[in-house]
């Protein structure tokens, strides 16, 4: 009996120790990173500018985690790099149950189908919206290429990871600061001519993806936008599709709208003259 109670509180505390070192590695784990070339759809091949190879050649630094992707921030602090979770598509183990294979199927479904809207939205990124996403680089699995260049990944808990970049979908981008915060400081500074810049240029890249016929999946807007001082960027682009099917200028309304709604309902708790300058912006686009 002795002997049960010791192999019980021993595989207790394994399994305590998994769970604290899963929760101090905000869910990262590099086997989370690897796919198949297979489970990426369709292949983007590789695109990237001159000098990527020294992008992606530094390490990089676990900077966090969304509902599509796990982050981490260059070392020289100008880059960061995505990596789809590959556990969005993890099924549990008790839906194999023969109870629960209709349930399993639906689940499996829509699992994959989030999947593939993650990896069409930055192929639209890469190829549609480069200037609009800061995009530097895009890569599938390519099962042809060699395992020997590896990413050099710093965890949460500092911890180096060396993952195969040829067994891995990635996306790379120019690193920006918070949109948010440069509006945000403009306006306690009182400089609202600047302020309204800002929000113009907010406005601008907006119009810019509406024009082009994309959607926008995600309205948290307030993590979603970067500003380098001139140019706004959407920093979260594992939301895009297309408006197949739809007359192109009432795609580009809902586009638009869709965008600014959140922006709208934010600016009217915090600044109603900011709001009407918006207001006027986005009509001023949509009567043309």
């Amino acid at each position: 009996m002795m002997i049960f109670f010791r192999l019980f509180f021993l595989v207790l505390f394994c399994l305590s120790v998994g769970k604290c070192l899963y929760f101090l590695r905000d869910g990262f784990s590099p086997r989370r990173l690897v796919v198949s070339h297979f489970s990426c759809g369709k292949d983007f091949g590789y695109a990237a500018g001159n000098g990527d190879k020294v992008v992606l050649s530094q390490p990089f630094r676990y900077l966090g985690r969304g509902r599509q992707c796990f982050a981490f921030l260059s070392e020289d602090n100008r880059y960061v790099l995505k990596f789809p979770r590959t556990d969005i598509r993890r099924i549990s183990l008790w839906t194999y149950i023969p109870l629960f294979c209709s349930y399993r199927q639906q689940l499996i479904s829509k699992r994959t189908k989030r999947w593939k809207q993650v990896l069409e939205s930055f192929q639209i990124a890469s190829e549609e919206l480069k200037s609009q996403t800061g995009v530097v680089a895009l890569c599938s699995p390519d099962q042809n290429s060699s395992r020997e260049t590896r990413f050099h990944l710093i965890d949460a808990l500092g911890c180096s990871h060396y993952v195969p970049m040829a067994m891995t979908c990635f996306i790379a981008q120019h690193k920006q600061s918070s949109w948010t915060d440069a509006f945000l400081y403009a306006l306690d500074q009182g400089k609202r001519k600047e302020a309204e810049r800002i929000l113009g240029a907010l406005v601008q890249v907006v119009v810019e993806r509406g024009q082009k016929g994309i959607l926008n999946r995600d309205r948290s807007f307030l993590r979603n936008y970067g500003f380098d001082g001139e140019q706004v960027y959407q920093i979260d682009i594992g939301s895009f599709f297309y408006a197949e099917g739809m007359d192109p200028k009432i795609a580009f309304e809902k586009s638009v709208r869709d965008s600014m709604d959140p922006i709208q309902q934010w600016l009217s708790q915090i600044d109603m003259q900011m709001l009407t300058f918006l207001n006027k912006k986005i009509e001023s686009y949509l009567l043309i």
